[in-house]
């Protein structure tokens, strides 16, 4: 497993990643009608990169399963 800083070309896998995460935690917390759709999953991955945030992803063999946001 490789963790690296995040990479424009990471952003419709990071997006994945965002609304898999997003809509476990809502089904864990009986709020599966809260569930992201693509557009809002690509909103929210988008920004969670502002400027007082860093974003890091886990590739294993050249796919991303998972990230990390730091924020100040």
């Amino acid at each position: 497993m490789n963790i690296k800083r995040y990479r424009n070309g990471d952003f419709n896998d990071l997006a994945c990643l965002y609304r898999d995460f997003f809509n476990e935690m809502r089904e864990w917390q009986g709020w599966e009608q809260l569930k992201l759709d693509e557009k809002e999953a690509v909103e929210t991955a988008r920004e969670s990169l502002g400027l007082n945030s860093w974003v890091f992803v886990a590739e294993y063999y050249g796919k991303l399963i998972g990230f990390a946001r730091v924020q100040l």
